[in-house]
């Protein structure tokens, strides 16, 4: 199993206020894409769920399983040893399947894992056949808590809501916005996870963009 040094590092430099940019990431599917990143510069690897998919000539909607992704992470670590975030959409829409992708990934060597609170199976942001819609609040914090329990140190968790995308209110249930950063302040507490709300400001400008988005799906560009 991977000894958590990709998911320390990740986590320093996310915690790192002397830092004079934010953390930089770029979308990598392969090792060619990987080591262009590296060379470039970057500080971190994305593994799109979305990207892997396309990559592989499946859809965007929870075909991937923990292998796949795996099999890409391993990948990337041949060529660069940046910390690599996977995006794991839904996790497999269970609390046990999320166990499941952590633990493949971080075998893999994945220094950290993205899970949103989409509903199984997924629907692709950029869909236009059908509305994407959200799982229940209470799973999400289900597949945050078994992934942290797992992990522990060894990777990074980050939590990420669709409700904009499902045209929800960014402010309320049953959306979970925030970030979760697993082993920085949340291991002080006895909480697997970080929660933060979105301010008043935040929310209308989320609220603004869904209405505009929404008129724009049915061909009208008034302004808000």
């Amino acid at each position: 199993m991977a000894d958590g040094t990709k998911a320390m590092r990740l986590r320093r430099a996310l915690g790192d206020s002397e830092q004079k940019h934010p953390l930089l990431a770029i979308g990598a599917v392969n090792a060619l894409a990987a080591h262009v990143a590296a060379e470039t510069g970057f500080d971190a690897l994305w593994v799109s769920g979305l990207e892997v998919s396309a990559a592989s000539g499946l859809p965007d909607a929870n075909v991937l399983g923990s292998r796949d992704l795996a099999d890409v992470v391993a990948s990337l670590g041949r060529v660069t040893d940046l910390p690599v975030i996977v995006d794991i959409d839904n996790a497999g829409g269970s609390g046990r399947t999320a166990e499941r992708f952590a633990y493949d990934l971080m075998c893999a060597g994945a220094a950290a894992v993205c899970v949103e609170d989409s509903a199984y199976p997924k629907c692709s942001s950029f869909a236009v056949h059908r509305a994407q819609t959200l799982a229940d609040r209470d799973l999400l914090c289900e597949q945050v808590g078994r992934i942290r329990k797992l992990a522990g140190d060894g990777l990074v968790v980050v939590a990420r809501t669709e409700a904009l995308i499902a045209g929800e209110d960014m402010g309320g249930p049953p959306a979970l916005v925030g970030l979760v950063v697993g082993g920085m302040s949340s291991n002080r507490r006895n909480s697997p996870w970080k929660v933060s709300a979105p301010s008043h400001r935040a929310r209308h400008s989320a609220t603004v963009s869904s209405r505009r988005a929404k008129r724009l799906s049915h061909g009208s560009s008034d302004s808000v």
